[in-house]
């Protein structure tokens, strides 16, 4: 797990898992850079420890850990977090895309939590309102080659929006994922994310009932897709390109169904709205 924030601890140059440029150790050496004197810890040498990164990286690390290890207990502004922590459990697609997406859900410094003023602005999100594009690459193992990689591709802030998945081998996605975009387009499918993340935030407790059902189900009609796609004759990069077209067509109708759920859901909660007495 990694921010934005060199993470890579002990260095062993004679290990076959290590890679690294042959003049470093010497280049530490030369420059005093080494602050530990033994060993080559690569974030003492070359990381930060800044009150920045305890509010914008490390929280992040943290969140992730405590969804894979639980039991680890540890503290968001730790500066010694690991950087392997090994996981309690095998980790699926599901949990990549919740850690992508959360935002300390569950904890004092959800932004959309119940904490304090102080506690739900302390630290940086992982799934923000500024995210642009986020994406889960995956390479199965049990497949034809051809068919092994999985680009699961999603627009705006992943905590509302889906994931689509992608055969990666195929000569296309779709002729609206290779449009230019600069300004709203109804049927644009990162405008219809941008859309859904907006409508999704305004009425946030309201409405959660409805997002994890969105979700859920978009996740599910991602692993049908693929199923679909395994089943596939002829499999080659025409075919499975055609294939992510009607992927991305599928999505784009459950989208624009949850926009229409959403504005309808969000009319309801209006300020502007009022219920005549019955007794008038």
């Amino acid at each position: 797990m990694v921010a934005n924030q060199l993470a890579i601890e002990e260095v062993d140059f004679d290990s076959p898992n290590f890679l690294t440029s042959p003049n470093l150790r010497q280049f530490v050496q030369s420059h005093r850079l080494n602050p530990d004197g033994g060993g080559f810890n690569s974030r003492h040498i070359f990381g930060t420890h800044s009150e920045q990164d305890a509010h914008y990286n490390t929280p992040r690390v943290w969140y992730g850990h405590k969804i894979l290890t639980p039991s680890a207990f540890e503290n968001p502004t730790d500066m010694t977090l690991p950087f392997i922590q090994h996981a309690e459990r095998k980790i699926g697609l599901d949990d990549v895309a919740t850690i992508l997406g959360s935002h300390y859900n569950g904890t004092p410094y959800d932004p959309l939590g119940h904490g304090t003023a102080t506690e739900r602005t302390a630290y940086r999100a992982i799934g923000l309102a500024r995210t642009q594009n986020s994406h889960i690459l995956q390479l199965r193992r049990n497949v034809p080659p051809l068919r092994a990689g999985i680009v699961w591709q999603g627009f705006g802030n992943p905590a509302f929006t889906p994931y689509v998945p992608f055969f990666a081998a195929g000569d296309q996605l779709a002729p609206t994922y290779a449009v230019a975009n600069p300004t709203y387009s109804a049927t644009n499918p990162y405008w219809q994310a941008k859309l859904v993340e907006v409508l999704s935030e305004a009425h946030y407790h309201q409405n959660r009932g409805l997002i994890d059902h969105f979700l859920q189900a978009s996740q599910q009609r991602g692993i049908q897709r693929v199923q679909a796609g395994d089943d596939l004759t002829p499999s080659t990069p025409t075919t499975l390109g055609e294939f992510n077209v009607a992927t991305a067509a599928s999505f784009a109708t459950a989208l624009q169904a949850h926009i229409g759920a959403l504005v309808q859901a969000n009319a309801e909660q209006s300020a502007l709205s009022f219920a005549m007495d019955s007794q008038l």
